[in-house]
């Protein structure tokens, strides 16, 4: 592959190749120092950049729960098959990609029936909070 170390990825898809751990580590040093560290090879010259990150142990588990949760809530969710919207821009953008109104009926639905139920009422300003029954 052109590098004195590599190391194999599997991918999603299931496909395990080759790849440069100069460019992997690039990439994902995280990964790359908790596997090092794991696999004692951070005495080893390819492995040496990640010794600084791996030594800091607490820091190393933080920072892979923050790429675990960075990949998790930006990865697309679907239900029933269909990509759910992350915000109202995004249903609209759905809408216009799939050529239909349905996320916008679906939220002028729940807008009418919180409308209907009186969910939010304006006291106006300077008024007393309303006492609520919690029996």
């Amino acid at each position: 592959m052109g590098s004195t170390y590599n190391v194999t990825i599997e991918w999603e898809n299931g496909e395990i190749t080759p790849k440069p751990l100069s460019i992997i580590g690039a990439d994902d040093p995280v990964a790359c120092a908790r596997y090092a560290r794991e696999n004692n090879l951070l005495g080893l010259p390819g492995w040496k950049p990640f010794r600084s990150i791996a030594k800091k142990k607490k820091k190393l588990f933080c920072l892979i729960n923050q790429a675990k949760l960075r990949s998790f809530s930006t990865a697309p969710r679907y239900m029933y098959g269909f990509k759910i919207p992350k915000d109202y821009k995004d249903a609209l953008r759905l809408d216009k990609l799939h050529g239909n109104t349905k996320w916008q009926d679906a939220t002028k639905g729940e807008m009418d029936q919180l409308a209907e139920y009186k969910v939010f009422i304006d006291l106006g300003r300077g008024t007393d909070q309303p006492t609520i029954n919690t029996e």
